[in-house]
């Protein structure tokens, strides 16, 4: 009940206006995975699986929706990952059209990349059930968002992010 109430409050703020900064909870979450995978679908799961590789059927790279309407008028934005293992590692986010569903998106679908701009986000040391905060300003510097974003990573360390199902779903900040 709590869940709900504190979503409800952080939308009603959200659309006027009252908060410094407003908190959108991810509305739909997946992992897509290349290779002999290439058209399986994994929506609903625990945790979201990002990795890459050589070989197409090991890479991984999870999707995130926000609103399903465009956002606009933002100056900043903070990206809230829980990580719930990685290795040291370089995530890479980036925007992406925001026509896709959770249950029927897979490695040959996913959308294409909204902008060239991509935020990079460095993991030095191993991290087991932690929250990181990410500062994606620059992929909203036309004051415009999608609603869509893309993570990937730049080797072959796997990444479990908890996805929304697990309770600790990604979340952004946006003023």
């Amino acid at each position: 009940m709590f869940k709900i109430c504190k979503t409800a409050l952080t939308l009603a703020a959200f659309l006027t206006g009252t908060a410094a900064y407003s908190s959108l909870p991810v509305e739909q979450d997946a992992y897509v995975r290349g290779g002999f995978y290439k058209t399986i679908n994994y929506p609903h799961k625990e945790n979201l699986v990002v990795k890459n590789s050589s070989d197409e059927s090991y890479s991984r790279s999870s999707l995130l929706k926000f609103r399903p309407r465009d956002i606009t008028n933002i100056n900043k934005g903070i990206l809230h990952l829980h990580l719930a293992r990685t290795g040291a590692t370089k995530l890479l986010i980036e925007e992406i059209n925001n026509s896709w569903e959770d249950t029927h998106i897979d490695w040959e679908t996913q959308p294409e990349t909204e902008d060239t701009e991509t935020t990079f986000f460095r993991i030095d040391t191993p991290q087991v059930n932690k929250w990181v905060r990410i500062d994606i300003s620059n992929l909203l510097a036309d004051k415009k968002f999608s609603g869509s974003l893309r993570i990937r990573n730049d080797n072959k360390t796997l990444v479990l992010i908890s996805a929304q199902e697990s309770g600790k779903g990604a979340y952004l900040e946006l003023k």
